[in-house]
């Protein structure tokens, strides 16, 4: 996972960057090919506009009226709770950010969401964005749905949840440090 590079890249550097489904998944074809695709459009700047379909999950989403403005960033739960006091810690002011998370139980979400929030101030951002949270037990899904919900109500921001971006076979790719709507 590079999300410590992406969050390097852009906040440092200004770039751009893609966070897609990762080489690993193109070698033991573990990606969709439509996504597969749509990532080497982007690589190859063919990609035209994107859209996500975006599901309201506390009531400042719902609320929301006007289209928001800003940039995307964010990445692997894991690895951004991690960055909190380092250098490369994710600043989320006036943007929208991105979490997905693999293979981790609902209850350690619920710390590092926790403390993400705490270390970084998620209420400045523009909209938080929540991409699949994959599990290895299918019987922790209702948990990690309960997680999410309370984790989305406790912010003023809007909180949606944003599918097929993560770590799954359905991996859409989505370009960071790139003004969206």
């Amino acid at each position: 996972d590079i999300t410590a590079l992406h969050c390097h890249l852009v906040q440092e550097w200004g770039w751009k960057t893609l966070h897609a489904p990762v080489l690993w998944q193109w070698v033991h074809n573990k990606v969709d090919k439509q996504y597969f695709r749509a990532t080497l459009e982007h690589i190859a700047r063919r990609a035209g506009t994107q859209s996500y379909d975006l599901e309201p999950l506390n009531e400042s989403a719902t609320q929301q009226k006007e289209a928001l403005g800003g940039t995307v960033m964010g990445g692997n739960l894991a690895i951004l709770q991690a960055g909190c006091g380092c250098y490369w810690q994710m600043q989320p002011k006036d943007t929208f950010i991105l979490i997905e998370e693999v293979d981790e139980a609902p209850y350690r979400v619920d710390r590092m969401l926790t403390q993400l929030n705490d270390a970084t101030h998620l209420n400045q951002a523009k909209a938080i964005l929540l991409g699949d949270f994959t599990l290895r037990k299918e019987s922790q899904a209702q948990d990690m749905h309960k997680t999410l919900q309370r984790f989305a109500q406790s912010l003023q921001v809007p909180v949606y949840r944003i599918k097929n971006i993560g770590h799954e076979r359905d991996n859409k790719p989505i370009l960071f440090n790139v003004r969206s709507e």
